[in-house]
């Protein structure tokens, strides 16, 4: 069973945030500049959920998409074309040409998605990236817990700490 991801970058794993702390935004993909929060989270639902990505970003323009699968330690396995039209119009003609995919979704921090691809779309903020929030929708859409794999949601302590009393 193929199921992935249409990955964006510039709004998602680097974002405004990561442009003010660490200085400027990535001009190559071995800079270190990438946000390592939300590359984690993606890495973390390919290895709980067996998610591929295909790379949909601009970046596809002038990278090759095995260079990003190494730099980014993601499973990048393909890239969308470059057409006339939006970006939609671009993933729409990749999944014709793959009709194995039987799951998949969008992450993009912009919404030239075509009408019928909005409710596979999960639109990040382009100031954050990557959030919670985006990544537990990201999940659903897979029907896999955010909480799968190693990590178990912390249990609360009922008692009070000694200096809390």
């Amino acid at each position: 069973m193929t199921r992935l991801v249409f990955l964006d970058l510039d709004g998602v794993v680097n974002s405004t945030r990561t442009q003010v702390a660490f200085g400027g935004y990535p001009q190559e993909l071995h800079h270190p500049q990438w946000d390592e929060v939300s590359l984690a989270l993606l890495r973390r639902l390919s290895h709980s959920a067996g998610i591929q990505f295909v790379l949909s970003s601009a970046w596809r323009n002038f990278c090759d998409f095995k260079d990003a699968a190494k730099a980014l330690d993601l499973p990048i396995i393909d890239r969308t074309p470059s057409l006339c039209g939006c970006r939609g119009d671009e993933i729409a003609h990749w999944l014709a040409e793959h009709p194995e995919v039987e799951a998949w979704a969008i992450l993009d921090d912009t919404p030239d998605m075509l009408e019928e691809q909005q409710s596979r779309f999960v639109q990040t903020n382009p100031e954050e990236g990557l959030s919670w929030a985006n990544f537990v929708r990201l999940c659903d859409l897979f029907g896999e817990s955010p909480f799968a794999g190693e990590a178990r949601r912390r249990e609360w302590r009922t008692e009070k700490l000694a200096w809390e009393r």
